[in-house]
C-alpha cells in the first residue's frame, strides 16, 4: 500500500512563463513550504536526464502563497498574484526590473484583485477588483512608473474581467461574465471619450474565453461556442463584430493561444478529459501534434497552461497525468515536448501508480455517462469519486487520494455526470435548476452499473466528493440511502 502522506507531499510546478528575453523560464512551485515563483535557464534541454538538470532559483517570495505570474515586456518586469492563508483575496505584487525586490501594486487584503495584462510598452497594467462592492468587479488601469492611484475605466454591477491592451495601447478588452455559460466582450477607449462598446452578441448565450489581440490590432482571437455545441478558437473583427471560427473540432477546446507573430495557433483538444495539443500554421492550415507528453491533461491551476515566448518559437506547457505530477514542459517546432522542471514525488515509484480506463454507463434516460475507472481488487470495494464545480470535469490528472485508495484495494469510479463541462453546451445544461437532481440520479446509476457489471461488491460502494462534490455526496446519500 502506498503511503498517503508521501502521496500528498508530492510537489508540483506550473504556470510556466518565459521572461522577456527568453533566457529563463519562470514558474510557480511548492518546492518550498508554500508556492513561490522560481526560475530555471531555458538552455535545459531535458530535466528528465541527469546531464540536463539545472537547479531552480527562487525569484519572488511573497509573504504567503504565490498564485499567478505575469511577465512584463521590459527585462525583469513581473507581476505576481498572491494571497494569505489560502483566502483567495489576491493582491498584486510587482517586480519593476531585473534584480529588484517586489513592491505592492495593490494592498487591500479585504478585497480581490485579478490581473488583466501588461501594456505593450511595460508602463501600465490592467486589473479588476471588487473594491467598490464585494459582489461586482470593476476594471482599472494603473501606471506602474508614476506611483499614481489606479484609474477606474469600467464600472458596472457585473463581473468584469480586465483583458489585454490593443497593440497601440488605446483600447482595453474587457470580458463581462453573467454566468459560466454567458459572456460578452467589450472595448474600452483609454485615450478618447467614447463609451465602452460591446463587440459580441447580446442576445445569444455564448462564452468568449481567453481573448487575445491580433498583432495588427484588427481582430481578436478567443474560445467561443456561439452558434455551436463545442467551444472552438474564433476570430472576431473589431469593426464589424463578425465572428469566424478558425477550426471546426468535434470536441471542446480547453485552451487556444496565438503566437506573438500571429502566424501560429496552439490549442488543446479535450477528448473525454484527456488533452491533445496541436499547433496550426494559420496561412497554410498545416498542423503539428505535440508529442512527448505522458497521457494526461493541461494543468490549469489559477492560470492558463499554454504560453508562447516573445518570438513565438517555443511554447510552455503546464501538464499533469494520472501517474505524472504537475510539471512544466517546453515545445519547439519539429521536436517533442521536453520536461524542464523537476517537481517530483519525493521517492514515489511511478510504476506503482494506476492509470484509469475510459468507460461509459447507462443512466435513467438512456444516456451514456462518461467516467474514468481505476481498477482495484476484483469485485472488491469501490469509491464513486464526484468532482466539484458543478461545471467541472474529472480528468486523467494527478489525484493522490485516488492513487492511495487504489493501492489499498479499492476501485475508483469518477463519473462526469450531466452538467459537467467538456462534453458540449447541451450536456452542460442538463442539470440546470429543476433538473439538478437528475445529476444525482446519474450517481445512483453509477452504483447500479458497478453492481451489474461485477466491477464492485454491491455492499461496499461508497461515494466521495469535495466542494460541490460534497453536496452531491449528501444528495446521493439522502436520496438513495439503500445504495
Amino acid at each position: 500500500m502506498l503511503d498517503l502522506r508521501q502521496l500528498l507531499r508530492a510537489r508540483s510546478a506550473y504556470a510556466g512563463r518565459f521572461d522577456a528575453d527568453g533566457q529563463r523560464l519562470l514558474f510557480v512551485s511548492d518546492l518550498g513550504a508554500v508556492p513561490q515563483v522560481w526560475g530555471v535557464g531555458t538552455n535545459v534541454a531535458n530535466a528528465a536526464s541527469s546531464d540536463g538538470q539545472a537547479w531552480p532559483e527562487m525569484l519572488v517570495a511573497p509573504p504567503d502563497r504565490a498564485q499567478t505570474i505575469y511577465v512584463g515586456p521590459r527585462a525583469g518586469q513581473l507581476v505576481v498574484g498572491a494571497d494569505v492563508g489560502g483566502d483567495e483575496h489576491t493582491q498584486l505584487l510587482m517586480v519593476p526590473e531585473a534584480g529588484a525586490s517586489w513592491e505592492a501594486l495593490t494592498d487591500d487584503p479585504k478585497h480581490i484583485h485579478n490581473f488583466g495584462a501588461w501594456r505593450g510598452d511595460g508602463r501600465a497594467v490592467s486589473f479588476s477588483s471588487n473594491v467598490r462592492s464585494e459582489r461586482w468587479f470593476d476594471v482599472y488601469v494603473q501606471d506602474v512608473d508614476n506611483g499614481q492611484p489606479p484609474r477606474l475605466v469600467m464600472q458596472d454591477d457585473s463581473t468584469n474581467r480586465a483583458g489585454p491592451f490593443s497593440p497601440d495601447g488605446r483600447w482595453l478588452l474587457v470580458t463581462r461574465a453573467f454566468s459560466n455559460a454567458r459572456q460578452e466582450l467589450w472595448l474600452v477607449d483609454l485615450q478618447g471619450s467614447d463609451e465602452p462598446r460591446r463587440i459580441t452578441s447580446q442576445n445569444e448565450e455564448a462564452v468568449y474565453e481567453r481573448p487575445e489581440w491580433s498583432p495588427d490590432g484588427q481582430s481578436i482571437t478567443c474560445l467561443s461556442n456561439l452558434g455551436r455545441e463545442c467551444g472552438a478558437p474564433a476570430r472576431i473583427d473589431i469593426k464589424t463584430g463578425e465572428l469566424k471560427y478558425m477550426i471546426d473540432p468535434d470536441v471542446d477546446v480547453d485552451e487556444a493561444t496565438l503566437d506573438p507573430t500571429g502566424r501560429r495557433l496552439a490549442y488543446a483538444l479535450n477528448r473525454d478529459g484527456a488533452a491533445e495539443i496541436l499547433v496550426r500554421e494559420l496561412t497554410s492550415g498545416r498542423e503539428e501534434r505535440i508529442e512527448g507528453l505522458p497521457p494526461g491533461a493541461l494543468y490549469e491551476y489559477w492560470q492558463d497552461a499554454l504560453a508562447w515566448d516573445a518570438t513565438g518559437e517555443r511554447l510552455s506547457i503546464s501538464w499533469t497525468g494520472s501517474t505524472a505530477w504537475p510539471n512544466v514542459w517546453v515545445w519547439s517546432q519539429g521536436g517533442p515536448a521536453r520536461q524542464v522542471t523537476a517537481a517530483g514525488g519525493l521517492g514515489l515509484d511511478a510504476t506503482q501508480l494506476s492509470e484509469p480506463e475510459h468507460v461509459t454507463y447507462p443512466t435513467f434516460d438512456g444516456r451514456q455517462i462518461p467516467a474514468l475507472f481505476y481498477p482495484g481488487s476484483t469485485r472488491g470495494p469501490c469509491v464513486v469519486f464526484v468532482h466539484g464545480g458543478p461545471e467541472g470535469q474529472f480528468r486523467p490528472t494527478w489525484q493522490p487520494v485516488v492513487q492511495y485508495l487504489v493501492s489499498a484495494g479499492f476501485s475508483v469510479l469518477a463519473p462526469n455526470v450531466r452538467g459537467s463541462s467538456g462534453y458540449g453546451k447541451t450536456y452542460l445544461h442538463l442539470d440546470d435548476v429543476r433538473l439538478r437532481m437528475d445529476s444525482v440520479a446519474d450517481l445512483a446509476h453509477a452504483a447500479y452499473w458497478l453492481r451489474d457489471s461485477g466491477r464492485a461488491d454491491p455492499s461496499r460502494i461508497a461515494v466521495y466528493g469535495g466542494s460541490y462534490g460534497g453536496f452531491m455526496v449528501l444528495a446521493a446519500l439522502t436520496t438513495y440511502p439503500e445504495l
